[in-house]
């Protein structure tokens, strides 16, 4: 004999309001829980870029906004691993290629990056080994919105 409970609730009349508070909790925690967007948006030190970092799942997408004299409006989305992260410290590291299925770039190119943030003060310091420039070094100011 199998009992579900809405037949315990039916049978145990007297015990329906306790019932109720015991159902919706378990519904309640039985809910998916809903990750809210945690958007850093980092500014380099020189005024070059913008880099905004968004938290999707358990990676961060980085886009970056350069306005200079060889790129008046360039962007990107690459997807970030999150390699630490505690009450401190942010950690993000990246590598892709042309090849890759996480991004599509016009040229033949490698790269791979990583960016510390510090939560408590919102610096950041960033390196990208990239195969068609070199070495890339960032540092400057991020804040959560």
């Amino acid at each position: 004999m199998t009992c579900s409970l809405l037949e315990v609730v039916t049978i145990q009349g007297t015990h329906v309001t306790k019932t109720n508070k015991l159902l919706t909790t378990i519904a309640i925690l039985c809910l998916p829980i809903v990750s809210y967007a945690e958007v850093l948006v980092c500014t380099r030190k020189d005024g070059i870029e913008t880099i905004t970092f968004e938290r999707i799942d358990e990676k961060f997408i980085q886009q970056t906004t350069r306005n200079n004299e060889r790129n008046t409006e360039f962007t990107g989305n690459y997807p970030f691993d999150i390699y630490l992260e505690d009450e401190i410290f942010l950690i993000l590291i990246s590598a892709v290629s042309s090849r890759s299925q996480a991004v599509e770039l016009n040229a033949k190119v490698a790269f791979a990056s990583l960016y510390i943030v510090n939560k408590e003060t919102g610096d950041f310091v960033g390196s990208t080994v990239d195969s068609g420039l070199g070495v890339v070094e960032r540092e400057g100011d991020c804040i959560r919105i």
